[in-house]
Parts: C-alpha cells; structure tokens; sequence
C-alpha cells in the first residue's frame, strides 16, 4: 500500500510538471536518480561516463516531459532514454576509436618505411598533438572520412561534393599533418601556429 502511495505522488508530481509546475520535477528525479544511475552504470562500466549520462537522461526527460504518458511505468520511461543515451555514446566512442586507429596505422606504417619502432613512437606522439590543433571543422572531417564504415562516395554524397574533391581534401590533410609531425619533431615548439595556418 505504502508503495502505491509513493507511486500515486510521484504521478501527480509528474502531471504537475507537465501542467507548468517545472520545479517539481527537481523531487521527481530524486525518487529515481540512484536506479537511473544504478542502470547507466552497469552498462558503460566508467563512473564519469555513467554521471554525465545518468544526469543527460534527466535533462532529454525534463525536455520531452509532456511525451511522458501518465499512468505508464516512469522509471521505464527514463530507463529507455538512458538506453538510447548509452548506445548513442557507444556510437560515438566507437567512431572516434576507429579514427584515431585509422590514423595511426597510416602513420605507423609509412613511418615503418624508413625509421625504428622507437621512432614510429614519437611520430605517433606529435601525430595525436597535431590533431588536437586542428581547427573543429578539420577535425570533425577527419574522423568523418576515418570512419570506416562508410565508404568515402558515401561521405561525398552526405557532404554534397564529389568523390574526387573528398579525396583531394583528404590528401591534403595528411599531407598538412605529416608537415606537422616532420615540423614537430624538428622543432616541437613551431608546430602549432604553423598547423593552424595552413588548416
């Protein structure tokens, strides 16, 4: 009985956020924070990721509160936002993993060409800095084009350009990058205006 009680109330704070009374919701995601975190935690194993996601899954709910239907399981509700949130950083840490790879086999294995292992070490170092200087927009095409699951006529559709000029920029972007790393190495503290200049 006393279970149903709880339940009843935490409805009724729900229709009132959904009426205008928006402070409501701060007790409402009380109730069920720890399940809410309980769940996200099991599923991405890392606890800042599970607070950052445990805290978006209240935010997208308090957003979308009216898609709530009163009288339906509400800890289910959040639990399938918190799902789509989860996979959705998956999807994303996952593309991120296959650009960073992708780059570093590329420049692993043209470096193996001609230098040592202790060598292809410190051009991987001055590769990752290299990409963190890149400007939002080169970097977000970078790991767009490292995306190995598309093809690049794909990308080119998506981005509306042809194959040949997706290619061309590419080319051009390891070629801005390999620059960076030679200038790097040589000189490690002329490597970043330098990069963001020709980006």
């Amino acid at each position: 009985m006393l279970i149903r009680d709880e339940r009843d109330k935490t409805e009724q704070a729900i229709v009132a956020v959904q009426q205008g009374n928006r402070e409501m919701f701060a007790t409402v995601a009380e109730s069920f924070h720890m399940q809410v975190h309980a769940y996200v935690s099991a599923l991405v194993h890392d606890s800042f990721d599970a607070d950052d996601l445990a805290q978006q899954t209240f935010i997208f709910a308090y957003q979308h509160i009216q898609d709530y239907q009163p009288g339906t399981r509400f800890l289910a509700w959040l639990k399938s936002i918190a799902f789509n949130l989860v996979r959705d950083h998956r999807a994303q840490a996952q593309r991120s993993q296959s650009a960073r790879r992708f780059l570093r086999d590329q420049i692993a294995r043209r470096a193996s060409e001609s230098v040592g292992g202790d060598a292809i070490d410190v051009r991987l170092e001055a590769l990752e800095k290299c990409v963190e200087q890149l400007p939002q927009d080169q970097r977000e095409f970078l790991q767009r084009s490292s995306n190995r699951g598309s093809t690049l006529d794909e990308l080119a559709v998506e981005m509306n350009r042809s194959g040949a000029a997706v290619r061309k920029q590419i080319s051009r972007l390891f070629e801005l990058l390999r620059q960076c790393v030679e200038r790097r190495i040589a000189a490690p503290s002329e490597s970043s205006s330098s990069l963001r200049a020709q980006a």
